[in-house]
């Protein structure tokens, strides 16, 4: 059964995908940097917007705006590829998936609910325990900026603009998050 992808030109995405059996699909920080080159890849070769991302041991979350309706192809080319080089490096798990099933995504269709997928992925890995602070978890597009990674294939600038027109405040993460 083929599932209906809510995609459209100009749209954007809440999108996440889970390790199989909730295994991890990042094992060493090898894997954290192959996958994001692998992401910056995509964004660069589809075209897309690149929000807000953030990678954790055994599931990913990112906002991606989409010019073109091209989301299913982009994340196909980009879990079949790190699916490819997971199995490569240590052998395919079980049946040979990485990710179990198909990627989740949610169309964001007006400004209440991109304030909710920004709070939901910036706030990721402090849920999860892995940091105390957005900015300290190294695989997200806050500690990307925290850095001054990341670049243009980043939108982190356009990311956080949004979100101080949206809460009036400069402290945005501590409006909607902290």
């Amino acid at each position: 059964m083929s599932r209906r992808r809510n995609e459209g030109v100009d749209a954007e995405h809440h999108v996440w995908a889970r390790g199989v059996k909730r295994e991890r699909i990042f094992l060493d920080d090898e894997d954290y940097r192959r996958y994001t080159r692998m992401l910056r890849a995509v964004v660069e070769k589809y075209g897309w917007e690149l929000l807000a991302f953030c990678l954790l041991p055994n599931h990913v979350h990112f906002i991606v705006g989409t010019p073109n309706a091209n989301l299913a192809a982009g994340m196909q080319w980009l879990h079949s590829r790190y699916a490819l080089s997971f199995n490569e490096r240590y052998g395919p798990p079980g049946n040979g998936h990485v990710f179990q099933g198909p990627y989740g995504s949610r169309r964001i269709n007006d400004d209440v609910g991109f304030m909710r997928a920004a709070a939901y992925v910036t706030m990721n890995a402090v849920v999860a325990g892995l940091c105390t602070h957005p900015a300290g978890w190294r695989w997200s597009s806050q500690g990307f900026a925290a850095r001054r990674l990341g670049g243009e294939w980043m939108a982190h600038e356009s990311f956080s603009q949004r979100l101080q027109r949206l809460t009036d405040s400069e402290d945005w993460l501590r409006t909607i998050v902290l």
